[in-house]
């Protein structure tokens, strides 16, 4: 586990990245977005898209113990924990059997962390998909939207898309504005709260 982790697969443990106006921008970035889509595998372990999406370009709060011994919380790359491992596997068993997963547990389970970047990969990746983001109070739904909103504004250039309709209590379009001032949605994120 710990030579997956560490590989220069992934994009966190890369030391330079190729600049906009290098030759090997293009083909980079395809690769990356192909490793965000498909996944791919290191030492002969499988690491899905998702799960390749979720520690390489999702950024969320995460527990981050510093020099002194200090409990912080920074703005970085989510953990590989077991969590991760189970919920990924659940999330390829249900998208192969084009089903729904439900995410219940305990604090500190990360499950808003992982709706979060689930819905923001979808929704970076897979044109004309519609992510929604439904619950049963404001409060809640704000939270969701409020890690998607932050994804999206800390984006790495290659993967960003224009917003065109942002509203937590609406939805967030992402696409961009053509000549004609008509929109190319790419995709949405509709909101609908249950209360």
């Amino acid at each position: 586990m710990s030579n997956l982790i560490t590989s220069n697969e992934l994009i966190i443990n890369q030391k330079r990245l190729p600049s906009l106006d290098s030759q090997e921008y293009d083909a980079f970035w395809k690769n990356e977005r192909d490793k965000c889509i498909n996944g791919l595998l290191i030492d002969g372990v499988y690491l899905s898209g998702f799960l390749y999406w979720h520690l390489n370009y999702f950024k969320c709060d995460i527990d981050f113990t510093d020099d002194m011994g200090n409990n912080i919380m920074i703005y970085g790359s989510p953990y590989l924990r077991d969590n991760e491992w189970l919920v990924d596997d659940y999330i390829q068993q249900g998208e192969k059997a084009k089903k729904g997963v439900l995410l219940a547990g305990t604090r500190r389970f990360a499950k808003t962390i992982i709706e979060q970047s689930y819905i923001c990969r979808k929704a970076t990746f897979f044109r004309n998909t519609q992510n929604v983001v439904s619950g049963t109070n404001q409060k809640d739904i704000d939270l969701i939207i409020g890690g998607v909103r932050k994804c999206f504004r800390n984006m790495v250039p290659a993967f960003k898309h224009g917003i065109l309709q942002n509203s937590a209590k609406e939805q967030i379009s992402l696409g961009i504005k053509l000549n004609s001032n008509e929109s190319d949605v790419f995709s949405t994120i509709p909101v609908r709260n249950l209360d």
